[in-house]
């Protein structure tokens, strides 16, 4: 045998660590099949809430990409601070800002055409009403 062992060393020496390997693996495999933790098919906890959550708004956010640049039809650039945002009279500094940000977000300029077009300048003007009605309502 040690003979067999001396002539065979590079054998052994390389074989030696792929059985303990293969070994490992198995019990790490077997482990995780009978486990307890059940996932859905995309690989998360089923019990865990915040991702279906996030998974809706997402899919909100991707429907709401889906419809395109708002209308500039109908928007009133002369109205009270509040109504041009959305918001109520007395609305805190965070709703205001988050209305701001929304707001921008859907009539910003760049998404209504390529500069000096029609649209692109009607958006302008909801741009800067829209930020001037943030001024006002953040400087009470």
């Amino acid at each position: 045998m040690r003979e067999w062992l001396v002539q065979n060393f590079y054998l052994v020496y390389a074989g030696v660590p792929i059985f303990l390997g293969f070994l490992l693996l198995k019990k790490f495999t077997d482990s995780a099949s009978n486990s307890n933790f059940r996932r859905d098919p995309h690989g998360r906890s089923e019990t865990h809430q915040p991702f279906r959550e996030l998974d809706a708004q997402l899919k909100a956010r991707e429907q709401e990409r889906a419809r395109g640049p708002a209308l500039l039809t109908g928007f009133r650039t002369d109205a009270p601070p509040h109504e041009i945002l959305g918001v109520n009279p007395n609305a805190s500094a965070t709703e205001i800002q988050r209305a701001y940000k929304t707001m921008m977000k859907r009539y910003h300029p760049d998404l209504m055409g390529p500069p000096g077009s029609q649209p692109w300048k009607d958006a302008q003007a909801i741009a800067e009403a829209i930020n001037r009605a943030r001024d006002v309502l953040l400087k009470k």
